[in-house]
């Protein structure tokens, strides 16, 4: 599986306590939990600056076959502020990955922090193999005060004619849905061609699939830490499982619980292999019971 998306620094402020210089991205949180589950190793393509340290390369590197393109740029920053909701602000961009070589592998996550991932990647990965968008990046805009926030692209809705899987946030959903409920915003996605389309939001997961609406819960026995990264660990679990034999539900509950993990622990973390399966059953026992 190619990872696609930009690895940061970030500054996180969560439960009264900053945290500084937090190796983030996407690519980050896919790879550290992916390994730690499944021993597996994803292909990882990112830019960054000159002063990305050789400590977080030299980690990503043991745990996926890394290639980034270097800029002369300082590396994609950001600060996040999540007491009181959700603030996010850009401090610098470190800029475009520069090429991706699409017949490394046959499934491809692209996640964009913020428009580093060309569209045309998406179109060519989309004839040769699963494509799995979380379309963060590309909603994102940065005001005079680095602020970033979230705006109507029409281009994503072009774009989802070359999407396998489509996964979103709550607030992503509302930036791209021009006032549709997640029902019907979901259905018009798969009348365009996506396979499955998800909504996630924190007691609930929205899906279409084969057409049809359904709704799973999250499992909510957690101490929340940190909501940052939450997104990339269950798309990278979905399209993982996803991956290997089309199930829908089964990979719906390894990302659910795959993200529960997420928000327990500050930046991206490994996750206990036992603890994981532990709980999925869990979580399995209690949606079917």
């Amino acid at each position: 599986m190619i990872v696609a998306g930009n690895l940061t620094l970030d500054e996180i402020i969560a439960k009264q306590k900053t945290y500084k210089n937090m190796l983030g991205g996407p690519p980050a949180y896919s790879v550290k939990s992916l390994y730690s589950v499944f021993s597996v190793k994803p292909t990882v393509y990112s830019c960054v600056g000159y002063d990305f340290p050789e400590s977080f390369e030299s980690e990503i590197a043991s745990l996926s076959k890394l290639y980034i393109s270097k800029s002369n740029k300082p590396t994609t920053r950001f600060k996040l502020i999540e007491t009181n909701g959700r603030q996010l602000f850009m401090l610098t961009y470190s800029g475009e990955i520069e090429t991706i070589d699409l017949s490394l592998e046959s499934v491809y996550m692209f996640s964009p922090v913020y428009k580093e991932v060309k569209l045309d990647f998406l179109k060519r990965a989309y004839k040769v193999g699963l494509v799995i968008l979380d379309p963060q990046g590309y909603l994102r805009v940065v005001d005079d005060d680095l602020r970033v926030y979230l705006r109507f692209n029409s281009a994503i809705w072009e774009l989802l004619r070359y999407v396998s899987v489509l996964r979103v946030s709550t607030d992503e959903y509302m930036a791209l849905s021009k006032g549709l409920s997640i029902k019907r915003f979901l259905e018009k996605t798969y009348t365009l061609g996506v396979e499955v389309a998800i909504v996630t939001s924190p007691k609930t997961v929205h899906v279409v699939s084969d057409g049809k609406y359904f709704e799973f819960p999250t499992y909510t026995n957690v101490n929340v830490k940190s909501t940052t990264g939450a997104g990339d660990v269950f798309t990278a679990f979905f399209a993982y499982v996803y991956s290997k034999n089309y199930d829908v539900e089964k990979a719906l509950a390894y990302a659910i619980v795959a993200s529960s993990f997420a928000v327990e622990n500050i930046g991206p973390s490994s996750i206990d292999r036992k603890r994981f399966f532990e709980r999925l059953r869990e979580y399995m026992e209690l949606l079917y019971e």
